[in-house]
């Protein structure tokens, strides 16, 4: 039996799995540690019988009801949805509290409450996630009842042999995503935005301009770099003006 948060948090991975097609793997905790080890020595990629070895079978995770999972010995990683989660349950929590007025920084993850005026919003910086440009803004946005969450691989990642190798790694192909640097989507719930930016970050952008059609309340930005170098970003339709 575990803790009833805890459980739900789990509850709410698997649903995003089935979401996500399988991108979203809440049961590659063994990929995460084995590619961990490479960065913290920075010397050389797991070989392919290392990353063959390894089972991210969602099946492998089984809530049994009543709070109670399987005590089969799953590696559970939460790192892709547990800040948007806990910044969300924070949220909820003020509200619940009769606190209206807030704004809620969480690293890569922002949730706003009212503004503290009768009009306007909050205005809000989103740190360029291209390797170099060292804490310069990309772009800012204004956030008023909803939330923004920034995934991207410019924080945590390693270099071996001229190749640059992010900690997101794709479950599908066990190895570290490469379509872009950095995605920001902006949704009402910071969990969800959370949830959906990790998704789009594995995805190629042509598939998660698709992929982010099927949410009506979110907006979407890439921050990519093409085949002449250049630093591009692509934005949805709303993304400055999502209600």
């Amino acid at each position: 039996k575990i803790d009833s948060k805890l459980y739900a948090m789990i509850e709410y991975g698997l649903e995003w799995y089935e979401e996500s097609n399988g991108l979203l793997n809440i049961n590659i905790g063994d990929l995460s540690d084995i590619w961990n080890e490479y960065y913290k020595s920075s010397d050389g990629i797991p070989t392919e019988e290392e990353l063959n070895n390894v089972d991210v079978d969602i099946k492998n995770i089984v809530l049994l009801g009543n709070n109670k999972i399987e005590n089969n010995h799953p590696n559970i990683d939460l790192d892709m949805i547990k800040r948007g989660y806990v910044t969300e349950e924070v949220g909820d929590y003020l509200e619940d509290s009769g606190i209206k007025v807030y704004l809620i920084n969480a690293g890569g993850t922002i949730k706003a409450g009212e503004y503290y005026e009768k009009v306007g919003s909050y205005l809000v910086g989103i740190e360029s996630p291209f390797i170099g440009d060292d804490k310069e803004l990309l772009t800012s946005i204004n956030l008023n009842k909803n939330s923004a969450d920034s995934t991207g691989s410019y924080q945590m990642y390693y270099e071996y042999n001229g190749k640059t190798y992010s900690n997101l790694i794709n479950p599908k192909t066990k190895y570290p995503a490469e379509n872009m640097v950095g995605v920001t989507v902006l949704a009402d719930s910071s969990a969800d935005a959370e949830a959906l930016s990790y998704i789009l970050f594995l995805m190629p952008i042509p598939d998660g301009q698709k992929f982010i059609k099927g949410y009506e309340d979110a907006e979407a930005m890439w921050a990519y770099v093409n085949d002449e170098s250049q630093k591009k970003k692509i934005i949805t339709e709303n993304f400055y003006n999502i209600k």
